[in-house]
């Protein structure tokens, strides 16, 4: 059985090289690069070559939140499971890094072959504004303006604002008994991932009912599998190391060198986020501890 590591990055393709390395023959991924950004040539060279690295696509300008995020992911989750070796389907950002060793990595998934990991809680969410469903209730413009700008986000709040003073809104899709949100990177069985792929494809208009959801990623995959056959296999654990605390102005924590023991300790297959210079000599540690050779 081969893993398939599908990979939204937008940046540091040496850092996506690194994970390439890091992995055995056991291992493929299949990367989505925002088409908005450049990138040196000779890295993108680098990994249209490297032999562990089965797809890279540029199909898509993703900016946070929007749709197209989501598209992007499914984009890879489609490519991932035609190749017929590929049993599980794991979703990352470029911002992430494995933190077990490829042997301890693929015998903690052959323990678990059957189960569906996936970080979820039904909406409403008392964590999310508006229970969460201010996000799919209401046109969020994060496709149309840049929300990571003062001017962006002003634009998309306002037009939100101005919808609720209207008395503009959307109706749930039908089709679903139950919403449900969660984390946006989950390790999904082949059968799982082929679910998820061919409800979208065969349900279209509900899809591009999560147009203008913002994070339409996370609740769109969550309310598919947890309506679905797969969903007493659901662990409510994405198995990622991710520490939500506020930390040098970061949420989630940019991770260093004062995590490794907590990362050392932990059973979780990837961490994040990692930043480059911040991060380095925290994977440079990972690395030797985990005996990678040439790292």
């Amino acid at each position: 059985m081969k893993h398939g590591i599908i990979i939204t990055a937008y940046k540091n393709l040496q850092h996506l090289l690194l994970m390439a390395d890091f992995f055995d023959d056991d291992f493929l991924l299949f990367i989505h690069l925002d088409k908005k950004m450049s990138y040196p040539e000779n890295e993108l060279q680098q990994l249209l070559n490297h032999p562990r690295i089965a797809f890279v696509s540029r199909q898509y300008e993703v900016n946070w939140g929007g749709f197209n995020h989501l598209k992007s992911l499914l984009l890879l989750a489609e490519e991932a499971v035609k190749d017929p070796e590929v049993g599980y389907v794991h979703s990352i950002s470029g911002g992430d890094y494995p933190i077990q060793s490829a042997d301890a990595f693929k015998k903690i998934m052959r323990e678990a072959e059957g189960k569906e990991f996936l970080d979820h809680w039904p909406m409403p969410a008392p964590f999310w504004k508006g229970g969460g469903f201010d996000r799919i209730c209401y046109y969020n413009f994060y496709d149309q303006y840049n929300a990571r700008t003062h001017r962006g986000y002003q634009m998309i709040d306002r037009l939100i604002r101005l919808q609720k003073a209207l008395g503009i809104k959307r109706k749930l899709p039908a089709v679903f008994p139950a919403m449900h949100g969660g984390s946006t990177w989950w390790s999904l069985s082949r059968a799982c991932t082929e679910y998820l792929v061919s409800f979208t494809r065969n349900n279209k208009r509900v899809f591009n009912r999560f147009r203008y959801t913002f994070c339409s990623e996370e609740i769109y995959v969550h309310t598919v599998l947890l309506n679905s056959p797969f969903k007493d296999k659901v662990v409510k654990d994405n198995l990622r190391y991710i520490d939500w605390a506020k930390r040098d102005g970061n949420v989630p924590v940019v991770l260093d060198e004062r995590d490794w023991e907590a990362i050392r300790g932990s059973e979780k297959l990837f961490a994040r986020k990692f930043e480059y210079p911040i991060s380095a000599k925290l994977i440079e540690k990972i690395n030797q501890h985990l005996s990678i050779p040439g790292k």
